[in-house]
């Protein structure tokens, strides 16, 4: 996947209307953000900010929202998983409600 600018706005719009818990894990740094946008994109009920995951995931040419054979099965969601991320040299315990579990696989750099 190549990084434009319109995927990076739209990452970081993505970012900015997610609820708190996510914040942390939507990053470009992360290299399954798209994976953890699935997970937001099911869980939301924010017609915008599903507009703005959709717009992303076409700027990126994944199809795995509009396409529903290749979208995660809500059996590939994890419910109220606990991850430590290390952020700015803190380690935080974050509740994530639904981070999706999958190989990367199909996300190539």
């Amino acid at each position: 996947m190549q990084y434009t600018k319109v995927l990076i706005d739209l990452i970081q719009a993505a970012r900015k209307k997610a609820p708190q818990e996510y914040k942390s894990v939507i990053k470009l740094t992360n290299p399954d953000v798209l994976t953890v946008l699935i997970g937001l994109y099911k869980q939301t009920d924010d017609n915008s900010l599903k507009d703005i995951i959709r717009e992303a995931f076409v700027e990126a040419g994944d199809d795995r929202i509009d396409n529903p054979q290749r979208s995660l099965a809500d059996s590939d969601i994890v419910n109220s998983e606990q991850l430590s991320r290390a952020d700015d040299g803190k380690e935080q315990k974050v509740n994530i409600d639904a981070i999706p579990v999958v190989a990367s696989d199909h996300i190539s750099f």
